[in-house]
């Protein structure tokens, strides 16, 4: 019993807290419950996890470089308008979604 506790704990911690590999993990819950076969399954949930991870490789990217863009305009032209930190707030919503996330994904696994 002790070693089904540790394996759960391990999955819960290292698995269902990583926002890409749940992504994955509910892509392929859905080709389960329409019946694909487990090839077709499996590359669904590579192609969610995959594609969740680029994404956020893309949005850092585009964040991070269109900050300098920013301040270059406001030199150049004189404004006084600048674009909202996306980081204001940051750490008050990841707390947030951290507890939303274990509570929501304890409710998926009792209806499941």
């Amino acid at each position: 019993m002790d070693l089904l506790l540790k394996g759960w704990t391990f999955f819960a911690q290292n698995i269902l807290t990583v926002p890409a590999y749940f992504i994955g993990l509910m892509t392929l819950l859905g080709y389960i419950l329409l019946k694909k076969p487990w090839y077709e399954s499996f590359a669904g949930f590579i192609k969610a996890t995959v594609g969740f991870l680029i994404l956020g490789v893309g949005s850092g990217g585009l964040v991070s470089n269109f900050r300098p863009i920013l301040v270059g305009l406001k030199d150049r032209f004189q404004l006084s308008a600048m674009v909202i930190d996306p980081y204001f707030g940051q750490n008050a919503v990841t707390a947030g979604l951290t507890d939303l996330g274990r509570s929501f994904s304890a409710v998926m696994i009792l209806l499941f």
